[in-house]
């Protein structure tokens, strides 16, 4: 199983480990100057991508053979080694608190408490060492925003956390160097934001964050269109719902359905299930009727995973 997800696996991050383990073997073989080519295609998608971890074996590699490039000199790898070691270990911290604050947010949820997270947030920086103004990035604050959503799901009120989320994406929208590079996190967390105020009954600001997040969807040739596309256009469709356009709510959801063929079938059921809802809400039960039949699962399981926007809606 591993063997066939390495060899079907496009990633970024697969391309930086194939060519990892190819400078190695042209080593080997005495190919010194393709080896380094390599090594250095794989330092420009590892650096692009932040990639700390695979970034340290390059440059380890750089050091294991730098006897083979003497026109390079070893002190200027070392240094970039150093800096990279220094970046990884924060992110290793970063990665602590987060597993603190999601182990901390699983207590409130079974004893149902209400704490100030803010407060949580920042004591558990505090804790491990975490500067937000030394490495915040679109994919660390994607995290946080998980978190976050966790909590005012279990607290069922947004608008205990949404201060901190329009704070957290005032901070890195000023760090425009990483829009391009962290684009799937970008548009995740402009999803995040949408939704909140959607959930705090600020339909016009959600629809303005909406309109930002379909602007990302078009980047890169689209790339991540088809992954988020559905979710798009259900927090679309339910704004306009309740903002009283029922008809054109309706409409939105019925072509996201007919241009979205190959989405997530999680993402399609929940356009079915609001899609029911929008035809009772108008008395069109045989519309309702035929939107039901074409639900494939049991009754449990839509129980079970039929939380929409509050938790799977904004998961990874």
């Amino acid at each position: 199983m591993a063997n066939q997800s390495f060899e079907n696996d496009t990633s970024q991050e697969n391309a930086v480990l194939r060519l990892i383990v190819v400078s190695r073997l042209f080593f080997e073989h005495k190919l010194i100057k393709t080896a380094f080519k390599c090594l250095a295609k794989a330092e420009e998608i590892a650096l692009n991508i932040e990639h700390f971890s695979l970034l340290n074996e390059i440059y380890l590699t750089q050091i294991q053979f730098a006897h083979f490039k003497l026109s390079e000199p070893i002190e200027e790898i070392i240094t970039k080694f150093k800096a990279n070691k220094k970046k990884a270990e924060y992110e290793e911290q970063l990665n602590l608190g987060y597993a603190v604050l999601r182990r901390e947010l699983a207590s409130i949820h079974h004893e149902g408490r209400i704490v100030d997270f803010q407060g949580l947030i920042k004591n558990t920086i505090q804790t491990h060492g975490i500067s937000l103004k030394q490495g915040l990035t679109f994919k660390s604050l994607y995290q946080i925003l998980f978190i976050a959503n966790e909590y005012a799901s279990i607290n069922n009120n947004f608008s205990l956390i949404q201060p901190f989320v329009l704070k957290s994406y005032q901070f890195i929208s000023k760090k425009t160097d990483l829009l391009d590079r962290h684009l799937y996190y970008h548009i995740y967390i402009l999803y995040f934001i949408a939704n909140f105020y959607f959930r705090n009954g600020q339909f016009a600001e959600s629809l303005n964050y909406l309109q930002l997040m379909f602007t990302e969807l078009q980047k890169q040739s689209g790339k991540y269109y088809q992954r988020f596309c559905l979710r798009y256009f259900l927090l679309l469709a339910f704004n306009e719902n309740y903002l009283g356009h029922s008809q054109k709510a309706i409409e939105i959801a019925e072509k996201a359905l007919s241009s979205s063929k190959k989405a997530d079938p999680n993402d399609s059921n929940d356009i079915h299930l609001m899609l029911i809802v929008f035809y009772i809400q108008q008395d069109a039960g045989r519309n309702a009727a035929k939107e039901m039949a074409k639900l494939n699962h049991t009754e449990n399981w839509y129980e079970k995973n039929g939380n929409g926007l509050d938790n799977k809606k904004v998961s990874c």
